[in-house]
């Protein structure tokens, strides 16, 4: 997401508001070998001041995945995979861009930002993400091939022949990269920030229980609040790859406790409570990021659970 002013549309009404986001900005682009680093010794660096925050998830944090968030800089040139896992890469985004790992068409949509601050970020994005996928897939990050879906969300494509499923969010100073394999996976984080105009985003873009959520807070817990909601719709949109082309006011969410799945009803699309699961990620004070994992694809019956048919593959 970008911190530039969009106009979503929502039926035929229009509302200027600042798209919930900014771009990119990172660290080193090739990855390196480095050990792997255990639940223990992640969590031992959630305070660090060389490195800044890392965040680990439970391991039970999404259904039975195992979900991890482990910083970038972390990346060796042979990571792996399992079927039951979802990691999210955490970039920080303040170090400049590699860009001859970057394809000619992501070059040329760096060079159309205006500012040298949104170019330089979408270009270490760009640059994080190939270097991210390359470890998995043991080639280049040059080599790596994406595509766009209609509705713009990049995948893989098929020369890989890879089930590999990815997302990207990034606002302000962070990007967060979500990796899964077979079942599609939607990450977003928003900086939390004063945001003229909330008022009337949540009055057109939010349901009214979600509205009626928000209203009796005080100001800085609203401000949270909103944002939260807002990455738990966007991250369920952008697993579906529906990005901003449905009705926001028809995904109904709440704000989970703790560690909990986020419960959530889709009006425009019965049946997707049981096909997905939602949950908050905690990615720092000024941060708020949320998660969405499909739990079973759509013509898989009932019982099925995540990581069904993955068999002993790993990348």
């Amino acid at each position: 997401m970008e911190r530039a002013e969009t106009q979503m549309a929502l039926g035929h009404q229009r509302v200027h508001v600042e798209r919930l986001g900014e771009v990119d900005r990172g660290l080193q682009l090739m990855p390196r070998r480095a050990r792997r680093v255990t639940q223990k010794k992640a969590l031992s660096r959630l305070s660090s001041p060389q490195r800044g925050p890392c965040t680990v998830l439970p391991y039970n944090a999404v259904g039975r995945m195992t979900t991890i968030v482990r910083d970038w800089r972390d990346v060796r040139a042979d990571e792996s995979l399992a079927c039951e896992s979802v990691l999210v890469w955490s970039v920080s985004l303040d170090t400049a861009a590699v860009e001859s790992v970057l394809s000619a068409d992501e070059t040329e949509r760096a060079r159309r930002y205006r500012f040298d601050t949104d170019r330089r970020r979408f270009a270490v994005c760009r640059a994080a993400l190939r270097a991210i996928l390359a470890a998995y897939l043991h080639v280049a990050a040059n080599e790596i091939v994406l595509a766009t879906t209609a509705n713009g969300k990049p995948y893989l494509d098929s020369c890989h022949r890879s089930d590999l499923r990815f997302s990207v969010s990034h606002s302000h100073e962070l990007a967060l990269i979500a990796l899964a394999r077979r079942h599609e996976v939607g990450v977003d984080v928003e900086h939390i920030r004063a945001m003229p105009g909330m008022d009337d985003v949540i009055q057109r873009y939010f349901s009214p229980g979600e509205a009626r959520a928000l209203e009796p807070l005080p100001d800085h817990d609203r401000r949270r609040a909103f944002f939260q909601t807002w990455t738990l719709k966007e991250a369920y949109l952008k697993g579906c790859g529906d990005g901003l082309t449905r009705r926001l006011d028809a995904i109904d969410v709440k704000i989970p406790a703790d560690d909990q799945p986020a419960p959530f009803q889709v009006r425009d699309r019965p049946g997707d409570e049981a096909r997905w699961i939602l949950r908050s990620i905690s990615a720092g004070e000024s941060y708020a990021a949320a998660l969405a994992v499909e739990h079973r694809s759509p013509d898989q019956g009932s019982g099925s659970s995540i990581g069904s048919g993955c068999g002993g593959r790993t990348f």
